[in-house]
């Protein structure tokens, strides 16, 4: 699993697992999801930093999978915070609408100004 964790961004073909997991014209089984959830949230918790992000990139793309576009902007953005060449975080921003960036500053306001984790 480390492995595939630590895979170089560059080797990493999203446009492939969201064509798989979302752009499939069929709806992803949310119990599958879960699964998926289940197993990275205590992968996350015991990795090491930058393996815990690329992490939070990947539940930020199971999130959008499940419609939950809110969710999946705040772990793709946590994840853009820590490595900004983040290649799931990316794709899920480019996959979400545009947000205003005043909201934007709002939420951080609220956040004690911080993005990360």
């Amino acid at each position: 699993m480390r492995e595939r964790i630590n895979t170089p961004d560059g080797m990493v073909n999203t446009d492939l697992l969201f064509s798989r997991l979302i752009d499939n014209g069929t709806t992803p089984d949310p119990a599958r999801i879960d699964m998926a959830m289940g197993i990275l949230g205590p992968l996350e918790a015991n990795a090491p930093t930058d393996a815990c992000y690329r992490i939070i990139g990947l539940k930020a793309m199971l999130s959008l999978a499940m419609g939950d576009g809110e969710k999946a902007r705040e772990l793709a953005e946590q994840a853009i915070g820590y490595d900004a060449s983040d290649r799931f975080a990316s794709s899920v921003l480019d996959r979400l609408p545009e947000t205003d960036p005043a909201m934007e500053a709002a939420n951080v306001w609220e956040n004690g100004g911080h993005l990360g984790r």
